[in-house]
């Protein structure tokens, strides 16, 4: 080949190579149906979503999340703060006073207002062999429901001890508490953490994202803009935020169109197993263990054992039942099962469904069913290993 041909094509190789890499893909945005659109986001606002390329604008609460391929980014945060609303955010540097939580994080400076925090860790916790005896006493009390005192963990002795009390300030030097109505001052570094008594109602999350962090923070908040790289946020304690869009890894939505049957409870219960002892379960399989369906986990959804029959009241704007089918791995293959779905007692959909089938993806339309049904039944074999999954079901108002 002559030489001014391979410049040539060696030229147009780097411009194909520079075009394609302007326009990599990075964001694919998951509806309510589990469908998708792989294109970038363009801007965000008045709740509508749009995107680089040819695919039209979609509301924000038709979405369930929008998935981004941000790389992590490496951060000298040792402090947590965990908010009352759900989330954690990693901080450098936290102090507390005049009712007021002054954070200093990767993203500048934040304040929040005292009864928006759930609990603060101050030690550095990733090398685990380090932590003193009674480190988790801190994470159950964090999961526990708010009491009605503070509550201080300090090391004594390389020992955590919990301190009930009144907490009054964090300096970045000093903590002052009150316990059995004494004001102590306590030196920073004893302190492995605090959680605060319940002062502050959780609020309803109802429409709002879970905004997931490249530095691995996480928070509750609604999306009021994003243009031109720029994202302004409200949280959910009514603070507004402005963040990088290249900072946001993953934006989880809680549409007010979209309810997991796993967040309610059944009005009716039937369970005639044979060869089994248990019961159903939320976000597990009937075993207790992760919801899997050949090789793939749901978060949430319900395992039962055939024959199972949960019965749900439900609102009748949502319209939509959609879920994926399945028999769990745990069973190796093996099971045979039928899957029912009944609204207000009349059969929309029966599927039958072996260990050794793939996922069985469901879409029905319920109408203004005040009643859904959910039913197992045993195939050949009676019930052996017929452990069904209800893989992500949910509710859906079109």
């Amino acid at each position: 080949m002559p030489i001014i041909h391979r410049v040539i094509t060696l030229v147009t190789f780097v411009v194909l190579l520079t075009a394609s890499t302007l326009v990599a893909q990075n964001d694919t945005a998951v509806m309510l149906d589990g469908s998708r659109v792989s294109q970038n986001v363009k801007s965000i606002a008045d709740g509508k979503v749009t995107f680089d390329g040819d695919a039209p604008p979609v509301d924000v609460q038709g979405l369930r999340r929008i998935e981004r391929a941000i790389e992590p980014t490496a951060s000298e945060a040792t402090a947590r703060v965990h908010l009352l609303a759900g989330g954690m955010l990693r901080a450098t540097t936290v102090t507390m006073n005049d009712e007021t939580c002054q954070i200093n994080w990767l993203y500048g400076q934040l304040k929040l207002p005292i009864e928006a925090v759930r609990g603060i860790r101050l030690s550095d916790e990733s090398d685990i062999k380090k932590l003193p005896a009674g480190h988790d006493t801190f994470t159950a009390d964090l999961s526990a429901p708010p009491s009605d005192k503070d509550r201080l963990f300090v090391t004594v002795e390389n020992k955590v001890q919990s301190l009930p009390g009144i907490f009054a300030d964090l300096s970045a030097e000093k903590v002052k508490f009150t316990f059995e109505n004494q004001d102590r001052e306590l030196e920073r570094t004893r302190v492995l953490g605090m959680t605060l008594a319940g002062g502050g109602k959780k609020p309803d999350l109802t429409g709002m994202t879970m905004i997931h962090l490249a530095d691995g923070s996480s928070l509750w908040a609604t999306i009021s803009t994003m243009d031109n790289g720029s994202t302004t946020l409200k949280l959910a304690s009514g603070v507004e935020l402005k963040l990088p869009w290249a900072s946001i890894a993953r934006i989880d939505v809680r549409s007010d169109r979209l309810t997991f049957l796993s967040d309610l409870e059944p009005t009716d219960v039937e369970e005639k197993a044979i060869a089994y002892v248990g019961s159903w379960q939320k976000d597990r399989s009937v075993r207790g263990k992760s919801l899997t369906i050949k090789g793939k986990t749901f978060d949430k959804g319900i395992g039962v054992h055939a024959t199972s029959r949960l019965t749900f009241t439900i609102d009748p704007k949502f319209n939509i039942f959609a879920a994926t089918l399945g028999i769990d791995d745990m069973t190796k293959g093996k099971g045979d099962c039928e899957f029912v779905i009944l609204a207000d007692g009349k059969e929309l959909l029966r599927k039958r469904i072996k260990g050794s089938d793939q996922p069985q993806e469901v879409r029905v339309n319920l109408g203004s069913a005040k009643k859904l049904t959910l039913a197992v039944e045993a195939g050949e074999d009676l019930d052996f290993a017929d452990h069904g999954n209800w893989g992500d079901a949910r509710l859906i108002r079109e």
